[in-house]
């Protein structure tokens, strides 16, 4: 009976160590600090930005047609904070490539990232919509990243949908799982165009500790991987830019 304990033990090792190598060998994602996203969080400067900003939109709708049809949608809300949030959760195709924009832009911020607009109006209703106090969230994914270690810091370098469910793998996936306490994501259910979802919207500029990774716990939460992060504060390495740099 021992034995037979101890070899099960000894392939449970095998079959993690399996997993930990492969996700490190076969992806391309990181686990980090997310040094090139667009993080700014115009402290200081959002009245001004926000003045200049609604000169920017015109130019930006002009030249993205997703991104004017979707706006145009909501055309009965004049609260742009509230519109841009029901623009962020109408299309999952337009802003995963916002995102994608979001996660490696600040090289070309603002002169070659055309969602300058977009980027500020969710920045401040994320800001706007805050939760009251730190609250425990679920981020699903079909991806999987390097293995970090515990401790470690990231942030997700983009704005992170997450919701106050856990039990939504059909439709977000379950290759990589976390378990987020955030104090800087934003409620935008009752603001969504899917309020079902629950969704806390976490900013890309939230610095989180890693203080746990758990591997294959299909049984219980449906995912490979699970990561618990907890929020350390936040971090930006732009502020103002767009005051310093387009006028």
């Amino acid at each position: 009976m021992k034995q037979a304990v101890f070899i099960l033990v000894i392939i449970v090792i095998i079959n993690t160590g399996a997993v930990l190598s492969n996700q490190k060998k076969s992806s391309a994602y990181k686990l980090d600090m997310a040094k090139d996203s667009v993080d700014d969080q115009f402290i200081g400067c959002d009245e001004k930005t926000y003045k200049m900003i609604k000169k920017v939109l015109k130019k930006e709708l002009n030249k993205n047609k997703d991104f004017k049809n979707i706006w145009n949608k909501y055309s009965n809300i004049t609260d742009d904070f509230t519109r841009i949030i029901k623009v962020y959760t109408d299309s999952w195709g337009f802003h995963s490539k916002f995102n994608d924009a979001v996660s490696s832009g600040k090289i070309y911020y603002p002169k070659k990232f055309y969602y300058t607009a977009f980027h500020f109006l969710l920045t401040r209703a994320v800001q706007m919509y805050k939760v009251p106090r730190c609250i425990d969230v679920f981020r699903r994914t079909n991806v999987h990243f390097e293995i970090p270690k515990i401790n470690d810091v990231m942030r997700f370098g983009r704005f992170a949908s997450t919701s106050v469910k856990d039990d939504m793998h059909e439709i977000f996936g379950s290759k990589s799982c976390f378990k987020i306490n955030t104090c800087f994501g934003a409620n935008i259910a009752k603001l969504s165009v899917k309020p079902k979802e629950e969704e806390v919207l976490v900013p890309p500029f939230e610095i989180f500790t890693i203080t746990n990774i758990e591997i294959n716990i299909e049984k219980t939460l449906k995912c490979e991987v699970l990561y618990t992060l907890k929020s350390a504060g936040t971090f930006s390495c732009m502020n103002c830019e767009l005051l310093k740099k387009l006028y």
